[in-house]
């Protein structure tokens, strides 16, 4: 049964709690038990193949996210696009009664599909109804039955509907480059599935663009959103960047070569014209635990520098998003479709556990009192049981649920 989301309008979400728990990473859950589930080339969707073959898992899993104490779930639309469905075999109605449930190996092998691909209309309603599923987890549960959850809408990179994916390097084809506005109108026609149904987007509390590794893409975004999003139809939005080792070399840079400092100002520069819509927060995701303290330093010097030489920048301070992974020295290899391990990585230097290191930034940001509030959760390689102990660090501080209060003034 799908319920009706517990809050009217985004105006009215429970923000006054400087915290809120996002949840991790769900592709790389599926991966592992009791789920098992194999992806291969035949399964372009990635973690969105399962709106086509196994809906009922993908709730049972984002149950487990909430169970372990998600405030926030992202829709399993991440890697969705149109592409992607045209480029999906379909599955029979006999491969879907085969499906396995929570402990089986269920491989998405081509023995159980057609090779005929998803039309836009069909990929339309898979989409759609990621947003369903999401509702359905928070209010199917068991141990809390009235608990209102809030629904982010992920939508990522377009290097992460490629094949193999390039969202870690932003090697996006010349000819979708060659035009200012081709990255903007490929996000706007995705961005307008979920718009353009009005009981879809009444349920999304959020929009989530995530692992964008080209500036040129963060403005594409605002652009987007600018065109599609107006009036009514806001939402509370965030992009977050990626800032990966394996690429720059550096780590500390997009893989494009830009500083944090430079995507801090991509991301929140005014536009004077209407151009762009500004984002109610900024994050990092997709990015080694590690790296992130440096990394929000250096989006604060970025934000500083604004509001020193620029009046009309002095907009205040974002929300912070912060989704950094679990993978402890691995590297996903987007040929292979495998966790590779980094060279010279001593897993014992590390000498905290991701829940306590990710933890102890979060409560250096909220002490300096900068940013607005911050949303954090886990990106590849974070399970449930992993944002279970980072709720359980927050809940032995007094930050919980219960601690919410709701607010009209927060947009």
């Amino acid at each position: 049964m799908v319920i009706k989301s517990g809050f009217e309008n985004t105006q009215e979400i429970p923000l006054k709690c400087p915290i809120l728990l996002l949840d991790g990473g769900l592709g790389t859950t599926l991966e592992a038990p009791p789920y098992n589930t194999k992806f291969s080339q035949s399964t372009p969707l990635w973690s969105s193949h399962l709106l086509v073959s196994s809906p009922e898992i993908l709730e049972d899993l984002q149950r487990d996210f909430v169970r372990n104490g998600a405030d926030i779930l992202l829709t399993a639309t991440y890697q969705a696009s149109f592409e992607g469905f045209a480029a999906t075999p379909r599955v029979s109605p006999l491969a879907s009664s085969l499906t396995g449930g929570k402990g089986t190996n269920h491989e998405l092998s081509t023995e159980r599909m057609t090779l005929i691909g998803y039309g836009k209309d069909e990929a339309k309603g898979f989409m759609r109804n990621a947003v369903l599923i999401a509702q359905s987890a928070f209010s199917l549960h068991s141990y809390e039955r009235d608990k209102k959850g809030l629904i982010a809408l992920s939508l990522g990179a377009y290097g992460a509907t490629m094949r193999p994916s390039q969202e870690y390097t932003g090697d996006y084809p010349p000819t979708l480059m060659a035009d200012a506005s081709g990255l903007s109108n490929w996000h706007a026609e995705r961005l307008a599935v979920f718009t353009e149904s009005q009981q879809t987007w009444d349920a999304v509390d959020f929009v989530a663009f995530e692992t964008i590794p080209l500036l040129e893409e963060v403005y594409a975004i605002r652009r987007s959103m600018a065109k599609v999003v107006s009036g009514e139809k806001r939402r509370k939005w965030w992009i977050s960047c990626v800032f990966p080792d394996e690429v720059t070399n550096q780590g500390y840079r997009l893989p494009d070569g830009n500083s944090p400092v430079e995507v801090i100002k991509a991301m929140l520069s005014p536009s004077r014209d209407q151009e762009y819509q500004t984002p109610w927060g900024v994050g990092i995701n997709c990015t080694k635990v590690e790296k992130i303290r440096h990394l929000v330093r250096s989006y604060e010097e970025g934000i500083r520098d604004m509001t020193a030489h620029d009046d009309s920048a002095a907009f205040g301070w974002p929300w912070l998003v912060l989704c950094p992974d679990g993978a402890e020295g691995l590297v996903y290899n987007t040929s292979t479709q495998t966790w590779d391990e980094t060279a010279g990585y001593d897993k014992a230097v590390q000498k905290e556990s991701w829940d306590k290191q990710v933890f102890e930034v979060v409560m250096e940001i909220h002490e300096e009192k900068k940013w607005k509030g911050v949303i954090v959760g886990g990106c590849c390689k974070t399970s449930p049981a992993h944002i279970g102990r980072l709720r359980e660090q927050f809940n032995n501080i007094g930050w919980n649920r219960e601690s919410w209060q709701s607010t009209k003034d927060d947009k």
